[in-house]
């Protein structure tokens, strides 16, 4: 059965079973387009330990084909969670990974698994951790990379390096059961990040505070907003973090609005 999706991680355990942490973990398939390629995906993740499947868009793609495929896996077919958008299947994620096959760095560095599963792990032991799969015909775009911490992609061969989505699955599944049973956490603490909830609360607010004093030098601010993402995702903040940062705008903003007020009111201000 898979964690409440809502429910705290856990506490810093030392896990007496190594592959219990992998509860820590959800599968999240963005728009997928084929039930068959979603059943696969969930008798990948079954066979690697993975319990934890989230799905962006509608239920309608469980059908018979994809329980079919899904073979004794179906139950976790079942209990998979459903959002009609990205940002509110990742609202209680610490910890957010996309993959992706393009070459395009996206104001991140891309890895390879076995760059990144080693500290994917550690943080596993106190935070939750989404792993973002596209749509079989394009990928995860530029939106989707918006939510996400870290890019990670699967080393192809150049002339075909496209990889079907429940390949992908099983491979990325794989490479983090393989690390689990092969080399068990030891017990010590980690730092739990803050909620993606939390973290889009932030730049939502930044982004019209920087509205607000005439900030963006260019009609199309994306890029702004993506170079403060980058100081984000190099810090690892916590939800307290984020709280303090958000309280220093909130500030500033009453004292913004309070001089525009003093302005319209000082002697010799034209008045309508």
């Amino acid at each position: 059965m898979p964690s409440d999706i809502n429910s705290q991680p856990r506490e810093n355990i030392c896990f007496e079973i190594p592959e219990k942490i992998l509860d820590q973990f959800y599968i999240v398939l963005v728009n997928p387009k084929l039930p068959k390629n979603v059943g696969s995906s969930a008798r990948a993740m079954l066979n690697m330990g993975f319990h934890n499947l989230i799905i962006v868009g509608s239920k309608d793609i469980l059908t018979k084909e994809a329980y079919a495929l899904a073979k004794s896996a179906e139950e976790l077919l079942k209990n998979a969670i459903f959002f009609d958008t990205l940002k509110e299947a990742l609202s209680p994620m610490e910890h957010i990974i996309g993959t992706t096959r393009r070459p395009k760095r996206y104001e991140y560095e891309i890895l390879i698994p076995e760059q990144i599963i080693p500290s994917l792990l550690e943080k596993a032991r106190n935070n939750k951790i989404a792993i973002l799969f596209g749509p079989e015909d394009s990928g995860l775009n530029l939106e989707h990379l918006t939510f996400c911490n870290q890019l990670i992609r699967i080393p192809t061969a150049s002339e075909y390096p496209s990889i079907n989505l429940s390949q992908s699955v099983l491979i990325i599944c794989y490479e983090l059961f393989k690390h689990v049973i092969n080399y068990p956490l030891l017990e010590r603490d980690v730092k739990r990040q803050a909620t993606s909830c939390v973290v889009e609360g932030l730049f939502e607010h930044l982004e019209e505070f920087f509205t607000e004093i005439d900030y963006f030098p260019y009609e199309e601010h994306r890029h702004t907003m993506q170079l403060f993402r980058q100081i984000y995702r190099a810090c690892e903040l916590s939800d307290y973090d984020l709280g303090l940062l958000r309280s220093i705008l909130h500030k500033t903003q009453r004292y913004i609005n309070k001089l525009k007020s003093h302005e319209t009111t000082a002697p010799g201000t034209d008045r309508k």
